[in-house]
């Protein structure tokens, strides 16, 4: 495998001329110093071509500052990296266009603030703290390696603000800590906010999604998306099949659901598709997983909130937490026993819609690190539901 770096140049116009030309290795101090001489950036473009065989392919190119990352990328394929880790720098590179364009800075000069924004994105996106650090870390090593780059070039001096204000830094990483914390929603929060917030075409779906029921991709974990209204009995969902089970709604729920149901009925299906659409979909028609996950976010977008805050999996997870803490008050009282709450836990896990038994043939220390995790998360509840 052999990868050719090449230049298309603009004419005077702002026009590429026809075709890349091969870019010798003799020749690339010379580009990386033009590149940020006045608007060179922008007279030509440059890209990476992979070999094999004599088949070419061109790597996808970036929004913002598209040549200097195209070099940094060539540099670490010519050094020896392993495409594998090459191309989850390309796309962690692509995840700071966003930012790199609101700012027009590059990312190697971000200041604390632009980072710390960096950071608060990708919680939004839902990664984990460790994938963040993770993602801090390529990035720190790519810097480091235009920063050699620059030295060796007498080009302008980078300051490197990733290592020194992100990993080295500890109120930094309480920052990352902070901003990756899981925004639960509280059945105060969904009752008095979000259930009254909108129209219940978009908001009947959290509440599914709150009590229990999946929206997953393979026919038995499709729940929201096949529910019909003839598997409501009163105020109780019955479920059917490897996943069954009895969903109990309360009378204020109810009230929202007959509500929404008024105004609904024509279609066998709970969610249904609001009228025929350009793709002829039907109200005798189940609608797509994408549709759902569509009205959630757009309930996010009108309450200002995150997009992970109303996400299926975290909807899902702070109705478990909820039911987990209503279980055991009123079992138990505030003073149940470690055994007795891991019996609720686990009861809870089939109670939104794990197969029994698949948690039965779980291992041990998986079920107990399950549990574990399950009972941290049970804190952080909690306190949100006493702030």
């Amino acid at each position: 495998m052999a990868y050719l770096l090449q230049i298309q140049k603009h004419d005077n116009q702002g026009r590429y001329a026809p075709k890349f030309l091969d870019v010798k290795d003799e020749h690339l101090e010379d580009i990386l110093r033009k590149t940020f001489e006045g608007n060179s950036d922008e007279s030509y473009g440059i890209g990476i071509v992979e070999v094999d065989n004599d088949e070419e392919k061109s790597l996808r190119g970036f929004q913002q500052y598209n040549n200097i990352k195209q070099i940094l990328i060539y540099y670490e394929l010519s050094n020896g990296r392993p495409f594998s880790s090459v191309r989850s720098l390309m796309g962690i590179l692509r995840e700071l266009d966003e930012i790199e364009n609101k700012y027009q800075t590059p990312f190697y000069n971000f200041n604390k603030k632009q980072i710390q924004e960096f950071i608060d994105k990708l919680s939004e996106m839902g990664n984990t703290v460790y994938t963040i650090s993770t993602k801090l870390s390529v990035i720190g090593r790519a810097v480091e390696e235009l920063k050699r780059l620059f030295e060796e070039n007498n080009l302008p001096k980078i300051k490197d603000n990733w290592w020194k204000k992100i990993n080295r830094d500890r109120s930094n990483h309480a920052g990352l800590r902070k901003s990756n914390e899981k925004q639960f929603i509280t059945e105060t929060k969904l009752m008095n906010e979000i259930l009254p917030s909108d129209d219940l075409e978009l908001t009947i779906p959290i509440l599914l999604a709150y009590k229990g029921l999946m929206m997953g991709k393979t026919p038995d974990t499709a729940e929201i998306m096949n529910l019909k209204w003839e598997d409501f009995n009163g105020a109780e969902l019955v479920i059917k099949g490897k996943r069954a089970r009895t969903i109990k709604f309360s009378v204020d729920e109810m009230k929202f659901i007959d509500r929404y149901k008024a105004n609904h009925s024509e279609s066998p299906y709970v969610i249904s598709a609001t009228k025929t659409n350009k793709n002829g979909k039907s109200l005798n028609e189940p609608v797509k997983r994408w549709t759902v996950w569509k009205r959630m976010t757009q309930v996010a977008e009108k309450l200002g909130m995150s997009s992970r805050t109303l996400a299926e999996q975290n909807i899902r997870l702070s109705g478990q937490l909820n039911w987990i803490l209503k279980e055991e008050v009123s079992l138990y009282g505030p003073y149940a026993t470690l055994e007795q709450l891991n019996g609720i836990i686990y009861d809870s896990f089939i109670q939104f819609g794990a197969i029994k038994e698949e948690l039965d043939n779980m291992s041990k220390k998986g079920m107990q690190t399950r549990t574990a995790r399950m009972r941290s998360n049970l804190k952080q509840f909690e306190k949100s539901t006493r702030r």
